[in-house]
């Protein structure tokens, strides 16, 4: 059997239930959405992003459904999106100083946890 190129076809469908609710300062379902573009959107367009730097053709389906379209067209959602982001950013740096604050937690080794490096991050075990 001889290596050939192969092909990979991605087809994508996206799609939220309406969520916009603008007698609401905060709507918690609203959080959907943010997350969904946080999680899933955002790092799509950049995994496509990279490889088409290093040459890699893309080609990508996406339906996206026309609920979706229209929350993500949104003024009021794309503004509450920027808010919601604003905070996650504060919870970040608060969340940093705290730990910066207080020093590493140790952490407890587990037979069934192996120590590990990865991506330039060193993970070590330590016995409190």
């Amino acid at each position: 059997m001889t290596k050939g190129t192969g092909s990979l076809a991605l087809i994508l469908h996206a799609h939220l239930p309406f969520v916009r609710h603008p007698e609401h300062e905060f709507f918690r379902e609203e959080n959907w959405l943010f997350e969904a573009i946080s999680e899933s959107y955002v790092p799509l367009l950049q995994m496509i992003r990279r490889l088409l730097r290093r040459g890699v053709r893309v080609k990508l389906t996406l339906s996206v459904s026309p609920t979706l379209c229209a929350m993500l067209a949104d003024p009021l959602l794309r503004d509450r999106y920027i808010r919601h982001l604003d905070l996650l950013i504060a919870l970040a740096e608060r969340e940093c100083e705290r730990n910066r604050q207080s020093g590493p937690l140790p952490i407890h080794r587990s037979d069934s946890i192996p120590s590990h490096s990865a991506g330039g991050v060193s993970v070590q075990y330590v016995s409190a």
